[in-house]
């Protein structure tokens, strides 16, 4: 499993995100035992973060936004969860910190949606993240809170552009597309219902 896990993200660092995202849902749908699982997701959680860092880099927010979501969404499991020793290894070659991925997608889509002008979705985000969080994330995500909740208080009274540069927004090269992507999940999806 490990080896397949190196795989998608050597593929999706290789800008081939479809073909990422695609291999790593395919594999949790054929693979029903629980670490198998529990990596393909959380793997698929951090693709997801990384497209959304990439939209934010385009000055993207909305899709930032929905990647961070997707990301959420997806690693619901990992609030609570304890990450296999085992996986330390991408770490070090990939820098992602598995053990901390849901609370950097909750506070990266906080971000995204206050830059995107979307107030009503930055409370209930941002609510949702501390409803689902154990204590001891919670004292993790203080300092960030009152940091947040100051930006927060700056946007009061200005509604920035969701998208600044929407040129920039439309994702596509010539390998990958968000919305290859989008089908091709729709595709594993009807394949594994």
């Amino acid at each position: 499993m490990i080896h397949h896990g190196f795989q998608s993200i050597a593929i999706f660092n290789a800008n081939q995100y479809a073909e990422a995202m695609q291999r790593v849902i395919e594999l949790a749908a054929v693979c029903h035992d629980a670490d198998t699982t529990l990596a393909c997701r959380t793997i698929e959680v951090y693709l997801h973060i990384q497209l959304g860092n990439d939209a934010l880099d385009r000055a993207c927010p909305t899709e930032a936004a929905d990647h961070f979501t997707a990301a959420v969404n997806t690693g619901t499991f990992l609030s609570k969860s304890a990450i296999h020793s085992k996986y330390e290894e991408f770490v070090v070659l990939f820098g992602c910190d598995f053990t901390s991925l849901w609370q950097t997608a909750n506070q990266k889509r906080c971000h995204a949606l206050l830059r995107a002008g979307k107030l009503a979705e930055v409370f209930e985000a941002y609510r949702y993240m501390t409803d689902m969080s154990d204590e001891a994330t919670k004292a993790s995500c203080l300092e960030w809170s009152l940091g947040f909740m100051q930006e927060l208080s700056t946007f009061r009274d200005y509604t920035p552009n969701a998208d600044s540069t929407p040129d920039m927004c439309k994702y596509d090269d010539e390998n990958d597309s968000i919305s290859d992507i989008d089908s091709e999940i729709d595709h594993v999806d009807d394949m594994v219902s």
